[in-house]
């Protein structure tokens, strides 16, 4: 999936997640930015150029570096100013955001990797308009969702 659809939908993905523990309003909005910004992090390291064109590296596509990379970037970004709860609300927050993800990526023929090895479903085109409109518009009602959830919270 392109960088825009993963960073929507793991936004989408990490808010809604981050609402269900009930954060504080900063906390939220910490594992909300962090979910969002954590997708160009993991394209911008996990891929290389060959001749044949780009492709991704196990470093962050591979679900054993990618989760506690993830998680520890989400506790390490927010504990230290806004607490350990928070630290671990967002931690949690990044790292399912991150298995978006992983998960998207798993479903077109690049694949990903587990255990050092290559895992795919190649179901759509990384770059499959009707996809990346689909995952945007799910990660768009998380948001929603999320964004409800927590203004509910406060009334």
């Amino acid at each position: 999936m392109r960088t825009s659809t993963h960073s929507v939908l793991g936004a989408g993905v990490g808010l809604s997640v981050a609402s269900a523990l009930n954060p504080a309003l900063p906390c939220a909005l910490i594992a909300l930015a962090l979910s969002f910004m954590i997708h160009p992090v993991v394209d911008g390291f996990s891929h290389a150029a060959s001749p044949r064109g780009r492709y991704r590296t196990k470093l962050l596509h591979s679900a054993e570096t990618l989760i506690p990379v993830s998680a520890s970037l989400g506790y390490i970004l927010s504990a230290p100013v806004f607490g350990a709860k928070c630290g671990l609300i967002s931690a949690l927050a990044v790292a399912i955001s991150a298995l978006t993800h992983w998960l998207t990526d798993m479903i077109t023929p690049g694949g990903v990797y587990l255990l050092g090895r290559r895992v795919r479903l190649p179901i759509f085109r990384w770059d499959d308009p009707g996809a990346n409109a689909g995952f945007t518009i799910l990660g768009v009602s998380l948001l929603i969702a999320g964004a409800a959830e927590i203004i509910r919270g406060f009334t």
